[in-house]
């Protein structure tokens, strides 16, 4: 290989080099910018999570808090509750005046400081209302209760009226068996009674 040879084949390096170069260059370049935009996102993502708190156990697991506790407790967390008197269920028939039932978001999420938490409670007078609907569905209960057994006794009813008539045919059927019986005795005994007669 010569000299010349050598300077060609470099020359051909290099402008593959030079290719690749170009090639690779906006490659290195995006690869940049999405490495900045993942930096920026993981970095905004942090900051929101730390800008997050958790809605606390409010109301499950038969808490009883009234609204001033969990005023107190979201107001704790940077939270701001809003009031707003649940309507009659029958699940808050055992409830306490002034108690927590519900929160909208849901207790034991996580939403951004600052939030509002609609904080649903209930009135001695709801629990009332509520206490009415639960007698009112317990009645409900009873009366379809009721009426099944009814239905079970009339068709128990039928039952043994359809057996009573079936124990009657058989028992009067039995008893003009027994008559065509004493009929046929009657005729014996008068048969003998003749045949005896006759013998004499």
């Amino acid at each position: 290989m010569t000299n010349n040879d050598i300077l060609k084949n470099i020359e051909k390096a290099g402008k593959i080099v030079g290719t690749v170069a170009v090639a690779v260059t906006p490659v290195v370049a995006v690869a940049g910018a999405v490495a900045e935009k993942v930096s920026k996102t993981v970095s905004a993502k942090s900051e929101d999570e730390n800008n997050l708190v958790l809605i606390p156990s409010l109301y499950s697991e038969g808490k009883h808090l009234t609204v001033e506790e969990v005023k107190r407790r979201l107001e704790d967390r940077e939270l701001k509750p809003e009031l707003t008197l649940a309507l009659k269920n029958i699940k808050y028939k055992d409830c306490v005046d002034q108690e927590v039932v519900e929160t909208n978001p849901k207790e034991k999420q996580k939403v951004k400081k600052g939030s509002f938490v609609e904080v649903f409670y209930v009135t001695s007078e709801v629990i009332e209302e509520s206490r009415s609907l639960f007698k009112a569905s317990e009645r409900q209960k009873a009366e379809i209760e009721r009426s099944k057994l009814n239905e079970k006794l009339e068709k128990l009813k039928m039952k043994i009226q359809h057996e009573c008539e079936r124990h009657e045919k058989v028992m009067q059927k039995l008893n003009e068996g027994a008559s065509h019986i004493r009929k046929d005795i009657e005729r014996w005994d008068e048969f003998i009674e003749n045949s005896q007669e006759g013998a004499l």
